[in-house]
């Protein structure tokens, strides 16, 4: 039962981080104009730097990845590694490199 519910959380989760992911694709400058903290610099040309990040309950990897969002960092993907029985939620994150 607990598995199952999981699942689905994982999925929902994921579904919204898409749909998010896709809406601020499609006008990204809407995005930038609400956010000030966002990056300025023009996408097409910016160089990356990339960092991943690990929570036993997605909820926890959120709170970890809304610290660093202070920082300029976004996340731009989530994986569930089920390896040893154990859930894990990796995040991987970016930001235009200082």
């Amino acid at each position: 039962m607990t598995g199952t519910i999981l699942r689905l959380a994982s999925v929902f989760f994921i579904l919204v981080v898409g749909i998010l992911s896709i809406t601020t694709s499609r006008n990204p400058g809407t995005f930038h104009e609400k956010n000030p903290a966002a990056v300025s610099a023009n996408e097409s040309t910016a160089i990356w730097e990339y960092r991943t990040l690990a929570g036993a309950t997605p909820e926890l990897l959120a709170a970890q990845a809304n610290k660093l969002a202070t920082e300029s960092w976004e996340m731009i993907d989530i994986e569930q590694d089920v390896a040893d029985s154990q859930h894990h939620w990796i995040g991987l994150l970016r930001r235009v490199k200082r």
